[in-house]
């Protein structure tokens, strides 16, 4: 499998992970469902800008496109985004939150799981 079918898989996989269809995908890059359908199928590679693109939509690093392999946690977190799209809304807001609102809501998470185990 070459390289433009490696990345078609990652688009296709990140985009389901996230609930997204081929022409909402499209729409929000601004590129045609038939593009995004030649991208998937690796029939047509995407420029660099259209990679960042569809990185920023699916809240990764542009790195998780562009390296050659999907890691097992890779896999993890994006059927975790399928099952709970929510799980997405928090890592979107992330991106406007500072340092210190990081470690805020990572306390708060650490605080509602101790709670859990505790009942």
């Amino acid at each position: 499998m070459g390289n433009k079918e490696d990345l078609g898989i990652k688009i296709r996989t990140m985009r389901q992970a996230r609930g997204l269809t081929q022409t909402q995908l499209a729409e929000l890059i601004g590129q045609s469902q038939s593009s995004i359908t030649m991208y998937e199928t690796g029939r047509r590679e995407p420029e660099l800008d259209v990679i960042e693109a569809m990185a920023d939509v699916f809240n990764v690093p542009l790195t998780a496109l562009m390296s050659k392999t999907i890691s097992v946690d890779d896999y993890d977190f994006l059927e975790a985004l399928h099952q709970d799209p929510r799980l997405g809304m928090l890592f979107d807001r992330q991106r406007r939150m500072s340092s210190e609102d990081i470690d805020f809501m990572l306390q708060m998470a650490e605080r509602i799981t101790k709670e859990r185990d505790n009942k």
